[in-house]
């Protein structure tokens, strides 16, 4: 179980990277906790244990009620078998389907600049549709039932909430997590707690 990301490159793998979402591009301070969020996953691990300091907290989501909420023992996670799921899941996904055809999966598209006298000059960028991704509606692909490991029969793990759980589950030598539930009027939500970090799986509704 090697682990080769650091803290903050773990924190910041769980950010929202949408430029509307600009409030949760960042880790943040809240309550004692550094917490990265892109409104679906929350990880939360202790304020002294990060070095993310100074991040406004104006205009970020209270995260507060959701690490902290009440929840029951539902499922207990293994590292190995969870790996393998992940692979099995992540090599049965076709990319091709999601490829951005803007730049056909290149992520980099031609510009054309012209100057005032006329002059034209071509550079290469980052695609604007894919955002230098080379795929686009992934989220909505990796969402999609057969794509997700079933945990419950209105709920699955998609590989992108799997590879967070095993990025943590790695960095901090958790062999095993129990999975905990919390029933909310919008959906369940699922937790793992350690005395290290809180992670928080929110709802998906499948497409």
């Amino acid at each position: 179980m090697e682990n080769k990301m650091t803290r903050d490159e773990l924190l910041c793998s769980v950010c929202n990277k949408n430029e509307y979402r600009e409030n949760l591009r960042n880790p943040f301070i809240q309550g004692g906790w550094t917490v990265a969020t892109d409104a679906h996953v929350i990880l939360a691990v202790p304020e002294e244990e990060s070095d993310f300091i100074g991040y406004s907290y104006i205009d970020k989501p209270d995260v507060l009620s959701l690490i902290n909420a009440q929840c029951r023992d539902f499922k207990e996670l293994v590292y190995d078998d969870l790996l393998i799921e992940y692979l099995n899941l992540e090599g049965g996904f076709d990319y091709a389907d999601c490829r951005c055809t803007e730049c056909n999966g290149g992520c980099q598209v031609d510009y054309e600049y012209r100057t005032k006298r006329g002059d034209i000059y071509h550079m290469k960028g980052e695609c604007p549709v894919c955002h230098g991704e080379g795929i686009v509606d992934l989220d909505n692909e990796y969402s999609m039932k057969e794509h997700c490991l079933g945990i419950e029969p209105d709920f699955g793990l998609t590989i992108p909430r799997i590879k967070i759980i095993l990025d943590t589950m790695r960095f901090f030598g958790k062999s095993r997590c129990m999975m905990l539930k919390e029933n909310r009027d919008y959906g369940t939500c699922y937790h793992i707690r350690e005395n290290e970090f809180k992670l928080v799986i929110m709802p998906i509704i499948f497409t």
